[in-house]
């Protein structure tokens, strides 16, 4: 190739261990004389798939974020993560006047276009979507200084209230959370991305 090792790129797994990573690495530094290289963490797609299996609908694309209505984005930071997905949600919110819903733990840029920004202690974003489910008792478990359960009520009316609402998600849900959060959005219609 003309480029050379920087027309190619190396992604690993997060299912492989340490020492495997550290190998393909090496691989394709000395073999392939590339450093682009990538094998962080990723979202559990295998939990995603089994959640929406057999409903018709129920995925969104990144272009379906720009003509959004209505936004819900639990971690990650896209400004930094997604670009691209970062500015479709901004162009949403600027030119279709939707709302912007935002769960993290920490706050992130996006937070300034949100109709509501939620703080949430980190780790802690599965218990905010067994929240949304209906399970009060969580709300004293997963709120950052500040955050009071009548605000996350609040919220939680705020989004079973939207048409057409499009849940983006991160690698900080996995396994039965996301199950958990597929279940909440069926039900009040929701489209979902996981990251």
């Amino acid at each position: 190739d003309l480029n050379g090792g920087q027309s190619i790129g190396v992604i690993g797994s997060n299912r492989t261990t340490n020492e495997e990573n550290y190998l393909l690495q090496k691989f394709a530094r000395t073999v392939l004389g590339t450093n682009n290289i990538d094998h962080h963490r990723t979202a559990d797609y295998a939990a995603f798939a089994r959640a929406v299996a057999g409903k018709k609908n129920i995925t969104a694309t990144t272009r379906d974020v720009a003509a959004a209505s209505a936004i819900l984005l639990i971690g990650n930071d896209p400004t930094e993560q997604h670009p691209l997905l970062a500015w479709n949600i901004r162009s949403a919110v600027r030119l279709n006047q939707a709302k912007l819903f935002v769960v993290g733990s920490r706050e992130i840029k996006l937070c300034r276009q949100a109709t509501a920004c939620i703080n949430v202690t980190a780790g802690r974003e599965g218990k905010l979507v067994a929240f949304l489910n209906g399970d009060d008792a969580t709300a004293g478990t997963l709120t950052a200084a500040g955050v009071s359960n009548d605000a996350l009520k609040q919220f939680r009316d705020q989004l079973k209230a939207q048409k057409n609402l499009i849940v983006i998600f991160g690698s900080e849900l996995q396994g039965a959370d996301i199950a958990s959060l597929v279940n909440f959005g069926a039900g009040i219609g929701a489209r979902f991305i996981c990251l």
